[in-house]
């Protein structure tokens, strides 16, 4: 087992065809090859991308008649750019930040295939400022504090990706990853739904 708070997000710890099978009978199936092939592309997890959606946004199912609201934006990943008591600003290239029905902003993406090219651009942003650990990269995705949150939404990602794990293991270890420059991906940091915000262009 590999999975834990020190494991880097660049390292492939389930099979491909690990991560179909959990994208499957979710409402994010029929883009389970593109889950896969922007995985490889991007170079982060497979196992650490379906434990977020899992945690994060049930697969795309959790919330009224089972379907979360970012949904119907085309945004998979529950990225957003306000909340109910703050305007709707800070726009991914290629959306529009829309006000939905439970007041929160998120991105409108215009297909599914770049909202979720977006959300992995996103974790590649991460990797550029470090934020390479699950701990680290999950922490900031809730809450945008690598240094860790309140409650154990974090733990939680954590131990769905030691199950993944267990259930669509790797037989062979992956090569560490080399150093990356601290570059940013469009200039932009988006934070998931679990935290307050949002976007923060430039350094931080």
């Amino acid at each position: 087992m590999t999975v834990s708070a020190d494991q880097d997000i660049r390292v492939q710890t389930i099979t491909a065809d690990g991560m179909r099978e959990a994208l499957a009978g979710t409402p994010l199936a029929s883009w389970a090859d593109v889950f896969v092939r922007l995985a490889d592309q991007y170079g982060i997890d497979r196992n650490w991308i379906i434990s977020y959606l899992r945690w994060e946004t049930g697969f795309g199912s959790a919330g009224p008649g089972g379907r979360h609201p970012s949904m119907g934006f085309n945004d998979p990943w529950d990225l957003l750019c306000g909340t109910p008591d703050s305007a709707c600003s800070g726009e991914w290239p290629g959306a529009v930040c829309t006000r939905a029905p439970n007041l929160y902003c998120y991105q409108a993406f215009p297909t599914m295939e770049a909202g979720i090219e977006a959300g992995y651009q996103n974790w590649g942003s991460y990797v550029a400022r470090g934020w390479t650990t699950w701990f680290t990269s999950l922490s900031v995705a809730l809450c945008g504090k690598p240094a860790g949150c309140a409650g154990q939404w974090v733990q939680n990602v954590i131990a769905q990706g030691q199950q993944n794990e267990a259930r669509w293991p790797i037989g062979t270890p992956q090569p560490q990853p080399s150093a990356i420059s601290p570059v940013l991906v469009f200039g932009v940091i988006l934070v998931g739904a679990g935290a307050a915000l949002l976007l923060s262009r430039g350094g931080a």
